[in-house]
Formats: structure tokens, sequence, C-alpha cells
């Protein structure tokens, strides 16, 4: 990733966020994960494969809007539920 990279980068507010997007499809144990570490990410399938994460990985982003640095364990990585879903999404906990 360089600096040049944009990501759509989205703050979830934990489970109840996933309940009410049943296109963004997890394993329990995965949806699990996230939950319990608060710098937890889910991302999508294809976001994942296009910078090559796999779970487990540290991915630290750097903020433009709001400067900063924070470091983020890749915790689940979705599938969409139809073709039309968007996969390329990264979500994170609320209270990060």
């Amino acid at each position: 990733m360089t600096k040049k990279t944009f990501l759509q980068i989205l703050r979830s507010i934990r489970k109840s966020y996933l309940d009410l997007y049943p296109e963004f499809v997890l394993p329990p144990d995965q949806q699990k994960a996230f939950i319990l570490d608060r710098r937890g990410a889910v991302v999508g399938r294809k976001l994942a494969e296009r910078f090559k994460w796999k779970l487990g990985d540290i991915v630290t982003l750097k903020g433009t809007i709001y400067p900063g640095t924070w470091d983020f364990v890749i915790r689940a990585i979705y599938r969409g539920a139809n073709k039309n879903t968007d996969e390329t999404q990264f979500f994170f906990q609320w209270d990060y």
C-alpha cells in the first residue's frame, strides 16, 4: 500500500452493525474474533486479495483528513451474499 492508495474505511458498531447488513457474510469464528479485539478489522474479500492480506495480518493506516497512524489486525474477511455486494470495504471497531 502506498500513500496514494485510497481506501473506503468505515467504522463499525460491533456485532449490531453486522446484523444490520446480512449482505456481508463472514464465518462465525471470524466475527467473534473481530468483536473480541478492539484493534480488529473486517475487510472485504477483494480488498484482502488486492493487498494480499490474510487473517492475523497487522495493517497500519495513516490518516489524511484526520492525522494519525492506527494499527489494525485483520480478524475477518467477508464475502458478499450476492455478486453485487461491495467486497472492497474496511471496517473497524467504533470504540477504537
